[in-house]
């Protein structure tokens, strides 16, 4: 392997440490509680876009999250705004959100071991709090209650070795 390639692989793997290991915006670990709205809530920290949102599945008792959205709230503002969006799907006889059969979505509904989803914002939005919403989950028998554990949910900024001007870097 030639020097340029060995160079190259170098950044690429610092861009990867650094975006997804070293920097990151915000994150909570080992969350259980029940499948709905408000699963929890992260206050975001210190300035610049978030780039990416990593959530992993706790899969020790089985996937149970089939369907999620995450929210946002803005500085000083008290409303929840749509940051990852719910999987739309057809609708079974019963109401619920269900997956689309045609696999056209640009993302499947699932978390499962690791999910990375890229924001629908724009990158400059001033963003204070962050919260994991779910919106179906798979129960494991009948009558149990319907408990969803996130592994992690954590919030990135991407950071470039490449990238000369880094105007939103901390």
């Amino acid at each position: 392997m030639n020097a340029s390639v060995v160079a190259t692989m170098a950044d690429a793997g610092k861009a990867i440490n650094d975006t997804f290991y070293n920097h990151n915006r915000g994150i909570a670990q080992d969350i259980v509680a029940p499948c709905g709205p408000g699963v929890m809530v992260l206050d975001v920290v210190g300035s610049g876009p978030i780039d990416y949102v990593v959530t992993m599945e706790d899969l020790t008792r089985g996937q149970r999250i089939a369907n999620y959205s995450v929210e946002f709230r803005r500085h000083g503002s008290v409303e929840w705004e749509v940051l990852v969006p719910v999987v739309q799907t057809r609708r079974p006889r019963g109401g619920n959100i269900a997956d689309r059969p045609d696999g056209h979505d640009p993302r499947d509904s699932y978390i499962g071991h690791k999910r990375i989803d890229v924001p629908i914002v724009p990158r400059d939005t001033p963003i204070a709090q962050v919260r994991f919403n779910c919106s179906r989950a798979i129960r494991p028998d009948a009558g149990t209650p319907t408990t969803v554990r996130l592994r992690q949910f954590s919030l990135h900024q991407k950071i470039l070795p490449w990238k000369e001007e880094q105007e939103y870097h901390d």
